[in-house]
């Protein structure tokens, strides 16, 4: 018996010892677990700071993007702005030279017409000095005409 109780010491201390390889293998195993279990959690977030930082970037330059159509956008419109301004400033202008020609023209008529009165003024003015210049010579010749009858008619009444 004792042989007995010997071998069943030896063999709970063999399963004691087993017992304790396993526990450690056990301890090692979730040791390891961990480990393997952080660094997949660390590399899920390494992976989702990527992916953020890629998103980000992306979003980033989408909202570059945007902007550069906006910035596009507006010049676009400033130009357009500047082309009508210039357009109608040049319509303003001509419609301005068309206006002065106009009035240009009938203060020519009108100039034309003032001088043709004028000159008709001093036409009949002329006429009516002829006229009254042949009016005159007219009866300066028939004052004439009467000295000389005078003078005739004195002469042969006179006459011995």
């Amino acid at each position: 018996m004792d042989k007995d109780a010997e071998l069943l010491a030896n063999r709970i201390a063999l399963l004691k010892q087993e017992e304790g390889k396993t526990r450690k293998k056990i301890e090692e195993t979730k040791k390891k677990s961990k480990e393997i279990i952080s660094k997949k959690k660390q590399l899920e977030e390494k992976q989702a700071k990527k992916m953020s930082a890629k998103e980000k970037e992306m979003q980033d330059l989408v909202n570059y993007q945007q902007e550069m159509m906006e910035i596009k956008k507006q010049r676009q419109e400033e130009m357009r702005n500047v082309q009508d301004n210039i357009y109608s400033s040049k319509q303003a202008g001509a419609k301005n030279l068309k206006q002065q020609s106009y009035q240009n023209d009938i203060r020519k008529q009108e100039f034309a017409q003032e001088v043709a009165a004028k000159n008709q003024e001093k036409k009949s003015l002329v006429r009516l000095q002829e006229e009254m210049g042949q009016q005159k010579l007219k009866e300066l010749k028939k004052k004439k005409m009467q000295q000389y009858k005078q003078n005739y008619d004195c002469l042969l009444y006179t006459s011995p």
